[in-house]
């Protein structure tokens, strides 16, 4: 590292302790807001149990985010954000796993592919 970088971030550093202490506005502001699990879901027309199955989440889990008893995490705000910008790409994976499941294709969880490609539901012994 060079004088004029080490130079640069330190400057950085007491600009942004200056911040911290309230001397100095920060140049910008970023504030993510939670996506709104309610109005996501009736923007949709969905209930709160197709809302879930959409979403492959519990319907406690929509009920605990719309009553405010939990906040999502990170994936969850995305997946949240998706539902909103993109409905269409959670039907179709919706879709997708429902012919998939009716079709009694494997897949579901413990599900393995070996190596010539093809599912089976229990590891061989």
């Amino acid at each position: 590292m060079n004088k004029r970088h080490f130079g640069e971030m330190l400057g950085s550093l007491d600009e942004a302790v200056e911040i911290a202490r309230g001397n100095r506005k920060p140049a910008r502001a970023y504030t993510l807001t939670e996506p709104d699990a309610r109005a996501i879901r009736r923007s949709l027309g969905l209930t709160q149990v197709e809302f879930a199955t959409l979403l492959n989440v519990p319907v406690t889990t929509i009920q605990g985010y719309e009553q405010g008893r939990r906040a999502p995490d990170a994936p969850a705000r995305t997946l949240l954000r998706v539902a909103l910008a993109a409905p269409e790409v959670l039907r179709s994976i919706h879709a997708d796993r429902r012919v998939a499941k009716a079709s009694g294709s494997p897949g579901g969880p413990g599900a393995e592919v070996d190596p010539a490609g093809t599912h089976r539901s229990r590891p061989r012994s």
